[in-house]
């Protein structure tokens, strides 16, 4: 697979709307600069070896509809900023170093998926979790989330996945209506 980093020059490709870098030895950071390819949908940077956080600049791709970071070593939080990514029907972080806690502005955003377990996050799920009544599939096992569990109105569930957590109380009430 290709090794090295991903180059600062990839942002000559202006009118690039996916970005596919998946299964490769790829290192290092994920450049600001990706941030400036304003057609971009897609971004698949899943089984690298990609560290540091995931860059700000990313938050101001507001035509992003796929971002998929999963199994990297990224680290750091998901910042409130993700809820400018309204396109947004996909987002995979899985098996990262990812801590904190999810921000509520999360509920600004109608998923499709949504895979976070594998991660360091803590704390309570904010309430606006119950707003991701487009859900089909949420992932966040193994993570160490505390309080009660927050989930949506979603009939479309097919996967849910929640243990290896700190929850308390019982399964919510909305989960089968």
């Amino acid at each position: 697979g290709l090794k090295g980093s991903i180059p600062k020059e990839i942002t000559k490709l202006t009118k690039l709307r996916e970005l596919y870098l998946m299964n490769n030895n790829i290192e290092g950071h994920i450049p600001t600069e990706i941030g400036t390819l304003s057609k971009l949908v897609a971004i698949d940077f899943r089984s690298n070896s990609l560290s540091h956080t995931i860059p700000m600049e990313l938050y101001s791709l507001i035509d992003l509809v796929d971002l998929t970071l999963g199994y990297n070593d990224l680290s750091g939080t998901i910042a409130s900023h993700i809820g400018n990514l309204k396109s947004l029907k996909v987002l995979h972080v899985a098996e990262n170093i990812l801590t904190g806690s999810i921000p509520s502005e999360i509920g600004l955003i109608n998923f499709d998926v949504l895979t976070i377990s594998n991660n360091k996050f803590s704390g309570s799920l904010p309430t606006e979790f119950n707003l991701l009544t487009k859900l089909h599939t949420l992932f966040m096992n193994h993570n160490d989330f505390t309080g009660e569990l927050q989930l949506p109105i979603a009939s479309r569930l097919t996967w849910l996945p929640v243990n290896n957590n700190r929850f308390n109380g019982t399964l919510p009430d909305n989960l089968y209506k």
